[in-house]
Order: structure tokens, then sequence, then C-alpha cells
């Protein structure tokens, strides 16, 4: 689930990435990247592990001239597939091939690893990282003998087989060019945007508020946009191949996107208010006068402004959330992304504060949007008892997360992977775990409904990791 950014031919370009990585920072912090494609043909590439403020500083150090900077990638890296502190897979990931040279960001995953490697391996290629995403550059290179460089990444896109939203920097005798691209099954998000006389593309359009660009359209499942000097008026739209059904991440819309992003057709902000109100329909009937309702800020917001509308109450603020800050960045704390267990406990030490005054001696609901691997709903319900809580209850506005995805997302070591058909009796050894007095998961059926509600087909939704099924490739 990473972050990836393009642009051609827009003014103040370098500022303009920093803010766009700025403002897609939630989409990865284990690594950042970005190469930039200079007007002398020169083209400048840094990666940095860590946050987006690592990759500031060493671009700082870099000297170049910001305004000679005419296009560019880059990319936020939450890695699913290869070692996540390792600098050789941090991206872009160079490409070298007989037309020129290329630089490429995935967001995307694929359960065909060892296939892939080891068709890739007969046919010649020499890895250097242990990242899927490389299969990417490998098909490329390999694809690319007697083909010019846009049918070469073509049909090296279609070779890979996974999902993948990509942004690439493009080398050849004519100059650069900028692609864009979806799988066809459109599972991860990219949007194209317009600003001034050039383009902007990102994983999410809630970027593009930081730079005051206009939304264009998303990237069609199935297709790659190419940007250059030649096609800057009217960028070309060339077909990869479009999967027999598009299967957009309905988690993204739950949980990992930001809430003011439009994303797959509908935005974010109302339908995570839906799942609150679907959530209140199937338990607000256990709700008692003089009980407290809060949530976990923020990711859980908007579901508890649906939530308790639907009830005629008022959310509580008993958690607090601490935002730090990095080199002057605002810093990203989700412990959902982090790498190992260790790094996630540091983070929820860090992350929340609590009001003991508010819930001394009384009952609490605690709303959330999502319960992955258990240890944020465990923490939260630990601090109520701790400050006095007499009982505890837990909403979930999804249903339990079973996984895995293979998708972009690292669904591992999943507390509610033994519910595979959300069983009572099931749930209740997933409340044993987390501490709770209560623990209620939105119905699978309401989730769908959700999303119908809110304007989209459910059957262009992947909810695999909801039903313990691949709808895309049949196999984790």
């Amino acid at each position: 689930m990473c972050g990836v950014i393009g642009f051609f031919g827009i003014e103040q370009p370098v500022k303009t990435a920093v803010d766009l990585m700025t403002a897609l920072q939630h989409r990865g912090e284990q690594s950042a990247g970005a190469a930039f494609a200079l007007k002398n043909n020169e083209i400048v590439y840094e990666r940095a592990l860590g946050l987006s403020p690592e990759l500031f500083g060493r671009l700082r150090r870099n000297p170049f001239a910001h305004d000679d900077v005419s296009a560019g990638i880059c990319h936020l890296r939450y890695g699913t597939s290869g070692a996540r502190q390792s600098l050789s897979n941090a991206q872009p990931l160079y490409g070298r091939a007989p037309w020129g040279e290329f630089y490429l960001g995935h967001n995307g995953d694929s359960p065909n690893f060892e296939e892939m490697r080891a068709d890739l391996i007969a046919q010649g290629a020499v890895f250097s990282t242990d990242a899927d995403s490389e299969f990417l550059v490998k098909y490329i290179e390999l694809l690319s003998r007697e083909r010019d460089p846009l049918q070469a990444f073509r049909d090296g896109l279609r070779a890979y087989q996974g999902t993948f939203a990509i942004t690439a920097l493009l080398k050849d005798k004519d100059g650069f060019k900028l692609v864009a691209a979806r799988d066809g099954s459109g599972n991860r998000p990219l949007v194209l945007g317009k600003l001034g006389s050039g383009f902007v593309v990102a994983s999410e359009d809630s970027a593009f508020e930081l730079i005051k660009a206009a939304r264009l359209c998303e990237v069609e499942p199935g297709t790659m946009v190419v940007i250059s000097n030649e096609t800057r008026d009217h960028p070309r739209v060339i077909p990869i191949a479009r999967s027999k059904s598009v299967r957009h991440c309905v988690f993204e819309g739950i949980y990992f996107a930001f809430p003011s992003s439009r994303m797959f057709g509908i935005s974010l902000a109302r339908f995570r208010e839906t799942l609150g109100a679907r959530l209140a329909k199937c338990f607000g009937g256990r709700i008692e006068k003089g009980d407290v309702i809060t949530n976990p800020p923020d990711s859980s917001n908007f579901l508890a402004d649906g939530f308790c509308p639907a009830l005629g109450i008022y959310p509580e603020r008993v958690f607090l959330r601490r935002h730090f800050r990095a080199g002057g960045f605002p810093q990203s704390v989700r412990s959902f992304t982090q790498g190992t267990d260790g790094d996630r406990d540091e983070t929820l030490r860090k992350k929340f504060s609590i009001i003991p005054e508010s819930i001394q001696g009384r009952r609490v609901w605690i709303l959330d949007d999502s319960i992955v691997r258990g240890k944020t709903s465990r923490s939260l319900v630990s601090s109520l008892r701790k400050n006095g809580a007499s009982w505890v209850g837990m909403l979930s506005g999804s249903p339990p997360l079973i996984g895995p995805c293979k998708k972009g997302i690292d669904l591992s070591h999943l507390i509610a992977a033994s519910v595979p058909a959300c069983e009572e009796a099931d749930i209740e050894e997933v409340r044993k775990s987390i501490g709770a007095d209560f623990l209620g998961y939105l119905p699978l059926e309401e989730l769908k409904a959700a999303v119908t509600e809110c304007g989209a087909d459910h059957r262009n939704y992947c909810f695999g990791c909801f039903e313990g099924r691949e709808p895309i490739w049949g196999k984790w």
C-alpha cells in the first residue's frame, strides 16, 4: 500500500513534489525516493530509509537547480514483499533498455512471486532486490528488445501477474516521458490532475488540495497514460489489458486512504459516515442511557460522525492523538504500517493520551474502523480500565479481517483469522483477547450495502480479506 506520485511540465516542481509526498506520507513510512528529469537531459535520483524528510534532506544536499526540473516521480514505500529496512528495496527502481533508461514506482503486490521469479531467471534476469516490484522492471527490460519504449512498457506490465498502480519516468532518444498505469482489476488507486499547464499524478486526489491542482479523472483500470512534450495538451492513453471484472480495494475506503479523497467513484468521508450509521443500526439497541461513546482519532472520526447522529447522541472525546513532528514535517504514527511488533508497540505507546475524568465509573463504547492485529484495541481497552471505566464495549466499522491480501496490504498475524464465518464462538475468543466486555463487527452484507448506498456497485469491489477468498486470481 505505497504512495506513488508523478508530474510533468509544472512550475515549482520540487516544492510540489515535497507537498505531494507530505500529503501521502500515511501511505508509506519505510522509505522514500524520487527521480527528477532536468532540462539539460540529466536525472537526479535519490532514495532514503524512513519518512520523506529524510529524502528531502538528501535532495537539499544535491546541487541541482530546482527550476530546471521538467518532470519526475516519487515513491513512499509500505513494503508487503521484500525486506522493509533495505535501501535497495526503496523506490523508484532503476531500469535500463536498448532504447534508454527508466525509473519506476510501484503500489501493489502479487501472490505469484515464485512463479514470476522462476520465469524471469529462466530468461536471464539478475535481481538486486528481494521485492516483487523489481519483476516489473525486469519484464520491461526483457521485453524491450526490438520494441519501442511504450510497447515495451505495455508488454512488461501485461507480463506482471499482480496488482499495480505505477508512475514511471522514461528517457529515450526523444526526451523524457511520464507514464502512469493501473492493472485491469483497478485494485490500487491512481488519479490524474492538472496543475497550470502541466499534469500531476498521485495515489489519492486529497494530495491535490495542497498544491491547488484540479482533479481530472482516475487512471482507468487496464490503461497506461503517457505525458510528454508531444502529448502535453492531450495525454496519450494506451490500453494494457482489462480484467474480466474490476475489483477495487474496499479497505482503502474503510481505513487506509485519507478521508477527503474521492476514490473509486465515491466520497470516502461519506462512505465512512455510512458505515457508522449502519453500525448504529446493528448495535444501537445495546447502548444504555449514560454510556460514553468515543473513538480513537483520527481514522475513525467519520465512523463516529455517522454512528452517533443515527442514535441522536453525541460522541465524547476520551482519546487524544499526539501529532509528532520530524524535521518540520508532520510525522505519521500509524501503528498499522509499522514493520515489527516492537515498532507497533512503541508507536501505540506514544500515539494516544486519555482524559480519565469523563469515564470513571461509567460504561464506555469504543468505535473503531477495523480490528487488524488487535494491538490497538487491546491497548485502548486496557487504558480505559486503568482509568476507571466500569465496562468496555468495542464496535468495529468493518467485518472481521481474516485475510490475507497479496494485493498491496500486509494482513499478516490477524487476530480474527480464525473467524471465517463470523460465528459467535470465534468472535468471543477475539473479545477475550482484546479484554473487552462486548465485541461487535459490522456484518459483511452491511459493508456491501454501504458501498451501494454511496453510489458504487459492490460487485466491482474486492472483499477478499473479509470473505476468506481471493476474487482476482483465486489464490493467496
